[in-house]
């Protein structure tokens, strides 16, 4: 924090070395958080229309874009996949950016390689259509973001594949902008058909490495926000973390909800392929021994190993099982 607010500092005392036609817009490096400046050669002014109080730098950036835009084409400098999926979404958007080109300058140039190019966002978005743009955002969060887990043994790629050959079916536009039982209404639909099952309609029945109760909660408030990029000052008691898949530790920190539920349905083993195959999986190479997961009639050892569960039953247990018998 105190780098960026040097930066900024040394851009405000720097203003009159500006050429005549540049203009720095600065936001984040402030005492007032939600404060935007406007930096010219003449001097520094404070830009009330690009007050924001988004603490993402993702949503802020699209927020100044798309009010700062003026027809001429954009490049925006980042080698974020979530600054790439916004510029998508919002191409398309109401608020859409008022541009006629934009583009992604990612990678760098150094003596040796030169990996620096610049991806064209409105191409993307053109061949993509609304309807796949509009549940873009969804989709990301649904399947990793950097602030949800993805789905185990689930690459970004192959769910990709299944939404773009299926969108229709998902409905993920809605998800983030409806009630949150409407919206996860939508991600039970996208969820099981990652996993090819789409007999399954609980989120629970296809998780494994989900340690996280309320993931679907926690994709459903990161939706939320990105779709609010452009409102600057966002209206927080609505969007409470606590409400969607969050607590507040003993050191006043968000932290997350985690399952009280058994690491994997016996159901599901065989959807994820998850048992293992060797004959005495008594050492390291259990494949469930090493996910953390009893082994099962699936498996190759019969369970005929020490990875299996115990259950001690009371005498009152054993006497009623013996009658059931």
């Amino acid at each position: 924090m105190s780098l960026i607010k040097f930066v900024t500092q040394y851009l405000i005392k720097s203003s009159p070395k500006l050429p005549p036609e540049k203009v720095f817009w600065i936001a984040g490096g402030l005492q007032d958080g939600s404060m935007s400046i406007k930096v010219k050669n003449s001097g520094v002014t404070v830009d009330e229309l690009l007050q924001s109080n988004h603490e993402e730098a993702d949503t802020r950036l699209i927020f100044h874009l798309v009010h700062s835009s003026t027809g001429s084409p954009i490049v925006v400098k980042s080698d974020d996949t979530d600054v790439l999926v916004l510029l998508i979404y919002f191409y398309w958007n109401d608020k859409k950016l008022n541009a006629s080109e934009i583009y992604i300058e990612k990678g760098h140039n150094t003596t040796s390689t030169n990996k620096k190019r610049f991806v064209p966002i409105h191409l993307i978005a053109q061949n993509l259509q609304k309807p796949i743009s509009d549940g873009l955002p969804a989709f990301h969060a649904i399947t990793g973001c950097d602030t949800t887990n993805s789905f185990f043994k689930i690459r970004k790629k192959s769910a990709w594949q299944i939404y773009f050959r299926n969108h229709q079916q998902f409905d993920l536009h809605s998800f983030g902008k409806t009630s949150i039982e409407q919206g996860l209404d939508s991600a039970r639909k996208f969820t099981p058909s990652l996993y090819r099952n789409d007999k399954c309609k609980d989120l629970n029945q296809v998780r494994q490495k989900m340690t996280k109760e309320t993931k679907k909660s926690a994709c459903y408030y990161q939706v939320r926000l990105w779709t609010m990029s452009h409102i600057g000052l966002v209206d927080r008691l609505g969007l409470d973390p606590k409400n969607y898949g969050w607590t507040i530790d003993t050191n006043n920190c968000l932290s997350p909800k985690f399952t009280n539920k058994t690491p994997i349905p016996d159901e599901i083993r065989k959807v994820i392929s998850l048992f293992c195959t060797e004959k005495n999986c008594n050492n390291s190479k259990c494949a469930c021994k090493s996910e953390g997961v009893f082994c099962s009639s699936d498996c190759k050892c019969n369970m005929k190993c020490t990875n299996i569960e115990v259950v001690e039953l009371l005498d009152d247990a054993e006497d009623d099982l013996l009658e059931f018998c």
